[in-house]
């Protein structure tokens, strides 16, 4: 039932229902995100107005020695976020007129969530100004996931834009070792020092499903990195993302099973393979992707297959650009062949 209360005026209004949590920079019980989270207990919806929330802060309890929990918010619960609210308005969010923002302002991470066991739903933030610099990442001994990290948990990630973000790996996104439904995102103008500028997989069978990945910049694999991942990618849009260096303009998979249908992977750029799809001792399944006018110096400017298995059903491969060609195949360095297997 919902709970009435008398304004000084003598007229009835509706408190927050149980279970619901309101954040606002000022005027709500809550003026952080994280001080809100601290309070909630598991189910609870917590209601974000529009507004900029900063302030970094690290959680010694869940540093380690490969990971440091420094950044705006970090999840460890299952708790369900919605930004794009107003203080006169807590019933219909609208995430693009109500715009609600976390920005770390270059001083950690922006949103941390860590906890195996836990299943938290993040909808309508924009996450912005993370660098993972100095935090680590628990796998390669580097720095990922400036703007989002997932360690161990089951997330529900939805109409987010993450923007603005810098890290070594996985600027954007990192997951790992988790189950994610990542979908309805934009994941965009962010920068990796070395690799997965947009996001990066790592033992994660993630679902990417109707997410916009767009003019990401990394050294390697630019846009989407899958390693170890046997993720699924379903009507994705990744644009004009680009690898100043190495392998993997728009998609790059790695030690992967992958499935690939419906995508559209257009105008990435790469100096050497792969301009829009890379494929490396994987097992990989296209179906009903567009793979056009992306560009490599090297081989495969549309994609390149290298000492894998890849079954292409129904793509268009079009328009790819530079000295690479549309598809190449070859052997890996470690003596792996590959079989490609093409209908329609």
């Amino acid at each position: 039932l919902a709970l009435l209360r008398t304004l000084a005026d003598g007229s009835p209004a509706r408190a927050a229902a149980a279970g619901e949590l309101r954040v606002c920079p000022s005027g709500c019980t809550y003026s952080s995100l994280q001080s809100a989270v601290d309070a909630a207990e598991p189910g609870d919806v917590i209601k974000v107005a529009e507004g900029v929330y900063t302030g970094v802060q690290n959680v010694p309890s869940l540093n380690t020695g490969t990971f440091t929990a420094t950044q705006v918010v970090v999840i460890t619960k299952s708790v369900i976020i919605r930004g794009g609210y107003t203080t006169g308005d807590w019933t219909t969010p609208d995430p693009d007129a109500n715009i609600t923002t976390l920005d770390a302002q270059g001083q950690g991470r922006v949103l941390a969530i860590v906890g195996a066991g836990i299943g938290p739903t993040i909808e309508g933030l924009h996450i912005t100004g993370g660098d993972s610099s100095g935090l680590g990442e628990n796998v390669y001994g580097s720095d990922g996931g400036g703007g989002l990290f997932v360690l161990y948990a089951s997330a529900t990630i939805s109409g987010n834009h993450i923007h603005g973000n810098t890290g070594y790996r996985g600027a954007g996104v990192w997951l790992q070792d988790c189950t994610v439904t990542f979908g309805a995102n934009e994941v965009r103008d962010n920068m990796a020092d070395w690799a997965g500028a947009g996001l990066w997989l790592y033992r994660s069978p993630a679902t990417l499903q109707g997410n916009r990945v767009v003019s990401n910049t990394a050294i390697y694999a630019a846009g989407i990195a899958l390693h170890q991942s046997d993720a699924t990618l379903r009507g994705n849009h990744v644009l004009s993302n680009t690898a100043t260096s190495g392998e993997g303009g728009g998609v790059t998979i790695g030690s992967s099973r992958a499935i690939l249908d419906g995508n559209a992977v257009l105008a990435n750029r790469v100096n050497d393979r792969g301009g829009g799809v890379f494929i490396s001792l994987s097992d990989a399944t296209l179906t009903n992707n567009v793979i056009a006018d992306n560009t490599a110096n090297g081989r495969g400017s549309g994609l390149c297959v290298q000492g894998s298995s890849a079954h292409l059903i129904h793509n268009t491969i079009a328009r790819n650009n530079g000295s690479g060609g549309g598809l190449y195949a070859a052997s890996h360095s470690l003596g792996v062949d590959s079989q490609v297997i093409m209908t329609n």
